[in-house]
């Protein structure tokens, strides 16, 4: 499996337009696509008016299908020439999950998750969509040639995580298509506030001290930011099950 992370930089005060955009599409023309979509995440902190969208696919056959599958369709075209117009870039890399189910735990050897499964585990009532929902978006830029020996760091860092403090960890990915080097984690908390009671509790321990000991001559640096999952459940999958 191989996910695609797009990366979608609006023009100032268009991220509305971008939601609209999708309310006035529909969903149907798109189902190729929304049946391998993880999430649609907007920018909390960073690069102003972000958009990021998460899709897994089988490989790059069935994303390459799944993308034709919406070249040429005439209904689409509004949809394409309203977003051309607000879009200031757009980025594509493709990652591969962790190879390890504690880092992973959606797609490993024994999971695989996709959207027809409906929403991740007991998030769909346990973490209801919309609200303070939060979305800790960490990037570590590695080193050429260290990535083999900082999994087994992160694997140690993650077994000493107290999950009830640490959020929902969606996973990590490792870089593959694109910029090289660079390890994602995705986590999920209720509300601002308990990432930061968290961050700072997780600071002080001494796990993450010693991951800061060992990672430091690996890393080249280590990048922060704050998401939110859109509220239209069509494009939450994870948290709202399928459209």
């Amino acid at each position: 499996m191989i996910f695609e992370m797009r990366c979608y930089v609006l023009k100032t005060g268009t991220s509305e337009a971008f939601m609209q955009a999708q309310h006035d599409r529909g969903f149907e023309l798109v189902r190729p696509a929304l049946e391998r979509l993880v999430g649609f995440f907007q920018g909390m902190t960073g690069e102003a008016e972000e958009v990021v969208h998460l899709y897994r696919y089988d490989d790059l056959n069935d994303w390459m299908a799944r993308l034709q599958s919406t070249c040429g369709v005439a209904a689409l075209e509004p949809y394409f020439r309203t977003v051309r117009e607000i879009a200031r870039s757009q980025e594509s890399s493709f990652l591969l999950a962790a190879p390890d189910a504690v880092l992973s735990p959606h797609w490993n050897a024994s999971s695989d998750w996709l959207p027809a499964q409906g929403a991740i585990g007991p998030l769909h009532d346990a973490w209801p969509l919309g609200g303070g929902l939060l979305i800790e978006f960490t990037r570590y830029q590695l080193a050429p040639g260290h990535l083999a020996h900082f999994w087994p760091l992160l694997h140690d860092l993650e077994q000493s995580v107290d999950a009830s403090a640490r959020g929902v960890l969606i996973g990590h990915f490792s870089s593959w298509i694109g910029p090289l080097h660079n390890v994602y984690c995705l986590r999920m908390f209720r509300s601002a506030a308990q990432q930061q009671a968290s961050r700072a509790a997780f600071r002080r321990s001494a796990a993450w001290e010693a991951f800061t000991r060992q990672a430091a001559p690996m890393l080249q640096r280590q990048h922060s930011r704050w998401m939110r999952p859109f509220s239209i459940p069509q494009l939450s999958p994870w948290l709202a099950g399928p459209g």
